[in-house]
């Protein structure tokens, strides 16, 4: 018996790291392709989206993933409610110009809804009534990005295009695991 639960101490530790990698990588991706959205577009709003984005991914990686001076989280939900307050901001600032007028309106609820369900998050952060929300978010941000594929010719001009909605998307999925582990 003493064997097996030496077994289960190093799944644990194994499983662990293994999930702080996957964090770790998803944030550098978002943050790599938040970069490279700065770099290669030239619309002012969309520049802010991104480095707003960058300085999330940042964020969370020391508060969330190295949990770099937050033991009590103090610090990740700040960053998860600026990460709304981005949300928000993303859906006043969106060009809907040469989009149909109901693909517009969908973009910007589903923002919208994005902004409140990060503010939830941020309150349920560590607790088991918070596993919908984080499900709920992740999924928004999946809808989103089919929504701008669809919806949005500009996605599909060019190749990189199609890849920086991707940016909200590693960043839910980046939360929702944070939620995973802090309810263990």
């Amino acid at each position: 018996m003493g064997e097996s639960t030496g077994n289960e101490n190093n799944t644990a530790v194994n499983t662990f790291g293994t999930a702080a990698i996957i964090k770790g990588i998803m944030l550098i991706a978002a943050f790599v392709l938040g970069i490279v959205g700065i770099v290669r577009i030239t619309d002012i709003y969309r520049i802010i989206i991104y480095a707003g984005q960058c300085i999330i991914c940042v964020a969370l990686f020391l508060f969330g993933v190295l949990k770099f001076k937050d033991v009590e989280g103090k610090f990740l939900k700040i960053t998860i409610i600026s990460y709304a307050i981005l949300e928000a901001l993303r859906a006043s600032l969106i060009n809907v110009t040469g989009v149909h007028f109901a693909v517009g309106v969908i973009a910007r609820f589903i923002l919208a809804s994005l902004a409140c369900t990060c503010v939830l998050m941020a309150e349920r952060m560590g607790k088991e009534s918070g596993k919908r929300t984080a499900i709920g978010m992740l999924t928004l941000e999946v809808i989103l990005y089919v929504v701008f594929l669809a919806g949005f010719k500009g996605i599909l001009l060019g190749r990189i295009n199609r890849f920086l909605p991707l940016i909200g998307v590693l960043i839910a999925g980046t939360i929702a695991l944070l939620h995973k582990e802090k309810t263990k």
